[in-house]
């Protein structure tokens, strides 16, 4: 049920869910987003199938989030039910009885209300399958029967009889329960049976004398204790009628959640993708599903951060192509024009796209790659670490660029700036021609200008080409080097006053 629904990878803390936390995806989508990265097209095709048909299927989307809250009842009956399950104790086996009939009404439910809906994706398909084939499975018919059987039985418990046996001197000698009865007991008064019926032979279920009215004759303590007592005893004598429901239905429910678990994981992920994309469309962003291809191209690609702080009017988009004549792409401009709101937008949309979602843009062509890297430049590296910022950043590099896969994307923000000028550039150009031998892309965003000019005026560029902030539009990035190196460094200083 869950192979293209979810994909979901159970793996340990990676990169993945350190730029997840970056970017904030974390909290803007769900906490444990980066487990449904995935570089598998099939997978990332199926996600997108699923994202469509929830979202264009009239009332689907409000089902799936009624379904997701019963889930979530069911799971806990389920987990009250699996507290002491190996006691045999009244409680466990009553909560194991609760837990059937939450099931059994999950399954009932769900499928009368998933029933009449058109399902294009296949992963929603085999749900409803799974629910179906459920409904109408012969265990699930035994089990449907078999609670309401048990649930008469409870219900039908209006009394107990009570034995005392007494010595010579009419002492209690011992006591316990005699039977469960299905009538109450009616009672009657002392003298009349005294004078006219037998002690022998009294009606059934007819009192000869009540003990006492226990919330007027004994103290709360004392109460307690016959309640206890009581408790006790009926305890044992049901359990040994659930003691077997409880262990046969356990298993099977075990298993059933187990597999529930993982919809509901997968649920969770796409109301929360919708939701995200919801607010984004009412504040005037596009969104687009982008198409699985062999072309790589962004169209006005927004940044939802710079977007939320801003009106849409004053939010500029921006695109990238990825083709024979640019795959190394150095981004050059001045301070606070754009360079790494632009890096942020792209590592976003190539998430959003390997998560099997849509992307802030007008219109997208995207392929997947193996890993995505991200440095940015207010990057900070662990506080005990005993190494320079040069050195930190030369071991982020190296210790990625020595796992490299077949197809890997580097997004790096003014790497290297931890050293002169004229060694960054050499250090930043061996880099990028690492990435490119490899057949990796890249974006690199950086104040080497010179290094910029020297790309622009190589004879064979290769895929290496330069980005650079447009001087006459702020915040627009053009393919290219920028007209003019003014730099907005004197203009920020003087505004914190610095100088």
């Amino acid at each position: 049920m869950t192979d293209i629904i979810f994909a979901y990878n159970n793996s340990p803390e990676n990169e993945t869910a350190l730029i997840c936390r970056k970017l904030c995806l974390d909290k803007l989508l769900c906490e444990d987003i980066a487990c449904y990265f995935t570089d598998d097209t099939e997978v990332i095709s199926g996600r997108q199938m699923v994202y469509k048909n929830i979202s264009e299927e009239k009332g689907l989307r409000e089902t799936l989030e009624r379904i997701s809250s019963n889930l979530t009842d069911l799971f806990y009956s389920f987990e009250q039910a699996s507290i002491g399950v190996s006691s045999n104790s009244n409680e466990t086996a009553l909560n194991s009885v609760c837990a059937v009939n939450s099931y059994i009404s999950f399954i009932e439910n769900s499928f009368e209300e998933l029933r009449y809906y058109k399902f294009d994706a296949e992963g929603l398909k085999s749900f409803f399958e799974f629910i179906k084939n459920e409904k109408e499975s012969e265990y699930f018919k035994l089990l449907k029967k078999n609670a309401e059987q048990t649930k008469v039985n409870i219900r039908n418990i209006k009394s107990v009889t009570v034995g005392i046996n007494l010595d010579v001197n009419l002492k209690t000698i011992e006591m316990g329960l005699v039977s469960i009865n299905t009538t109450p007991y009616r009672s009657g008064r002392f003298i009349d049976k005294l004078l006219s019926a037998s002690f022998n032979e009294p009606s059934e279920f007819e009192c000869l004398c009540p003990l006492s009215d226990m919330g007027k004759a004994l103290k709360l303590d004392e109460v307690s204790a016959v309640n206890f007592r009581l408790n006790r005893a009926l305890d044992k004598l049901l359990s040994k009628n659930f003691k077997t429901i409880a262990k046969s239905t356990m298993e099977y429910l075990s298993s059933v959640c187990r597999e529930l678990s993982e919809f509901k994981k997968g649920l969770s992920f796409y109301l929360c993708a919708l939701k995200f994309f919801d607010n984004a469309q009412k504040m005037g962003l596009p969104v687009c599903m982008p198409e699985i291809s062999k072309e790589y191209r962004l169209t006005d690609i927004y940044n939802y951060r710079i977007a939320c702080s801003k009106t849409i009017a004053e939010t500029v988009p921006n695109s990238l192509t990825f083709d024979e004549n640019g795959r190394i792409y150095l981004l050059t401009g001045a301070n606070s024009g754009g360079k790494s709101v632009f890096l942020e937008s792209v590592a976003v949309a190539q998430l959003m796209f390997q998560l099997g979602l849509p992307v802030l843009a007008r219109e997208a062509k995207m392929y997947a790659f193996d890993n995505i890297h991200l440095y940015l430049a207010s990057e900070s590296f662990e506080a005990n670490n005993l190494y320079g910022r040069f050195e930190n950043e030369a071991k982020w590099f190296s210790e990625r660029i020595n796992q490299f896969g077949e197809r890997e994307l580097f997004i790096m923000d003014e790497l290297f700036s931890g050293t002169g000028a004229i060694e960054a550039a050499e250090i930043a150009f061996s880099a990028l021609s690492m990435i490119k031998s490899k057949g990796g892309n890249a974006l690199f965003s950086t104040h080497l200008h010179g290094l910029a000019k020297s790309i622009a005026e190589m004879k064979e560029k290769d895929v290496f080409d330069n980005l650079s902030i447009d001087t006459q539009h702020p915040y627009s990035i053009i393919r290219g080097i920028p007209r003019s190196y003014e730099s907005k460094a004197r203009a920020i200083a003087e505004k914190y006053g610095i100088i």
